[in-house]
């Protein structure tokens, strides 16, 4: 009888290493996709936001009159800043709206905007001082941060790193080397010093 029950038992309990194989495996399986899906949405979300904050810069500038009138629509800003807040909360504040209009203006051709660069990326971008960049030159570094430097820190560490040669630049030869210096430093990829 006791033998009877014991083979019983054994029909009845799984074998406890079979148990957490499986569930070790569908923890697994199941954590995979949700990963999978949530960087889709984050990558689709970022994209989509980067295209809004674009449109929402040109739509301010076409609305204040062009990059010249800026004075005239601080006021435009405050109020479309309390309304957006209102209605969509953080992230509309003033601050982020002339950050917006910014980018419209620094990145005019929305076609040349990188999908992979996120809003960071981008307002890091924008604060780069050398004012005689153009379009396309900002656009080339877009396209060598995204392929070499995919984090925001990166990118901030890397900027410093060609401020610094630009500077030293102009203190040993003038102006005239600034971008024989960027050029040189733009090849640069991650981890290089």
């Amino acid at each position: 009888m006791k033998k009877a029950r014991k083979a019983q038992t054994a029909l009845i309990k799984p074998d406890v290493e079979v148990v957490e194989s499986v569930e070790a495996e569908l923890y697994k399986n199941v954590r995979s996709y949700i990963a999978k899906a949530r960087a889709k949405v984050y990558t689709v979300a970022n994209k989509e936001m980067v295209a809004a904050y674009w449109n929402v810069g040109r739509e301010i500038v076409e609305k204040q009159g062009g990059a010249e009138r800026a004075k005239y629509g601080d006021g435009l800003i405050k109020g479309l800043s309390l309304k957006l807040t209102a209605e969509f909360g953080p992230g509309f504040d003033v601050a982020n709206l002339r950050n917006m209009r910014q980018f419209f203006l620094v990145f005019g051709k929305r076609y040349t905007l990188c999908s992979e660069l996120n809003w960071s990326h981008y307002r890091t971008l924008m604060r780069i001082e050398n004012a005689t960049l153009n379009e396309h030159e900002r656009n080339l570094f877009a396209v060598k941060y995204h392929l070499n430097l995919p984090t925001v820190e990166e990118l901030q560490l890397e900027l410093q790193r060609e401020r610094a040669a630009i500077e030293e630049a102009l203190l040993l030869n003038g102006p005239e080397t600034t971008k024989s210096v960027s050029a040189r430093s733009s090849g640069r990829k991650r981890g290089a010093k």
